[in-house]
């Protein structure tokens, strides 16, 4: 576990980056790299981490797609997972803009493993591995046509000007006239704008998604090193915003659990969340209904905030009770989220 920790760690360190504003004196094109327009929206849970960690989450929540995350968990049970997408991290320090939208689906792909440590040498530990994609993501700046074509019109409304006096050439500059200054004082605020990636993430954070993902639990004998699976689940969420204050999230989570030996039952959680405030600071209320075979229906609640402590560092704090309709037992837990 120590040197999973470790290896996290490490490969965090040489990935997280906090973002600035672009330069707008170079506007993005197909050629630009898209490594300069990574933004620093929230790390949520990933499949694998979801599976093992002790949150009474019922659905996962939709995210950008990141280079690497990783996510941390000691309250209650000592948890950890990564999730990196294997082709963003191989091609991304030369991979433009244009070939990153030819093949988006294939750079949203994202690899989850996760572990939570048994109490002692002679407790079993879990491991799970998942998997993710996103259909729709509407945060992403490196795909937004609509931002990136405004970005590029006021691009060439600015270099006309600029041509029509002679700026930036070996010819000496013409005088420009008052109309055509003040136009030009509105083409670079324009860029500016467009182009301050910290303003588009809080404009964009609760912007609409969809995404699937599938992952499978497995429980680790310390003492016959025996490996078995315990559940295979799948997730498919869509979020939408609500303003530019909130976002819904309305989920479903199917899953095959293996009970004992070769018996197995199956499940269908159905949940909806709320978040309000910021991509910085929100909070948030869950509930969920979990039908599982041969066990009476669930209700769940749960609530919690989650909080952007330092650049790309995230943490979630969460309090909620499990099988409200029947036996009511309150779970809590705090997550510790990087994500570059």
């Amino acid at each position: 576990m120590r040197n999973i920790l470790l290896a996290g760690w490490l490969l965090l360190s040489f990935t997280v980056k906090s973002y600035a504003q672009s330069d707008f004196s170079t506007p993005p094109s197909n050629d630009s790299l898209q490594s300069k327009y990574k933004l620093d929206f929230g790390v949520p849970d990933s499949p694998a981490f979801q599976l093992v960690s002790v949150d009474l989450e019922n659905i996962l929540h939709p995210t950008s797609v990141k280079d690497v995350t990783a996510n941390f968990s000691f309250l209650s049970k000592t948890s950890f997972g990564i999730e990196f997408s294997p082709f963003l991290l191989t091609d991304g320090p030369t991979l433009t803009l244009g070939n990153y939208q030819s093949k988006n689906w294939i750079y949203n792909l994202r690899l989850s493993v996760a572990v939570q440590k048994g109490a002692d040498s002679t407790t079993p530990t879990d491991i799970a591995i998942g998997l993710r994609d996103n259909f729709i993501d509407d945060t992403d700046f490196r795909t937004n046509s609509a931002k990136l074509d405004e970005i590029q019109d006021l691009a060439v409304k600015r270099q006309q000007i600029k041509d029509k006096y002679h700026v930036g050439r070996k010819a000496a500059p013409k005088p420009m006239t008052d109309e055509d200054k003040a136009l030009m004082a509105q083409y670079e605020q324009g860029l500016k704008d467009a182009t301050d990636l910290a303003k588009y993430v809080e404009e964009h954070w609760n912007a609409q998604m969809l995404e699937a993902a599938v992952a499978s639990h497995f429980v680790a004998d310390p003492v016959d090193l025996h490996l078995a699976i315990q559940t295979t689940s799948c997730w498919l969420t869509w979020a939408v915003g609500m303003g530019n204050w909130g976002q819904l999230l309305l989920g479903a989570k199917s899953n095959i659990d293996r009970t004992d030996g070769s018996n197995t039952s199956t499940g269908l959680n159905l949940g909806s969340r709320v978040y309000a405030g910021e991509n910085k600071a929100k909070g948030f209320i869950e509930i969920g209904y979990k039908l599982q075979d041969s066990l009476l229906p669930s209700l769940l609640l749960n609530s919690g905030a989650d909080i952007n402590v330092l650049d790309n560092f995230w943490a979630e704090l969460s309090l909620g009770l499990d099988n409200v309709n029947t036996q009511a037992n309150v779970v809590s837990n705090i997550n510790f989220k990087m994500g570059s």
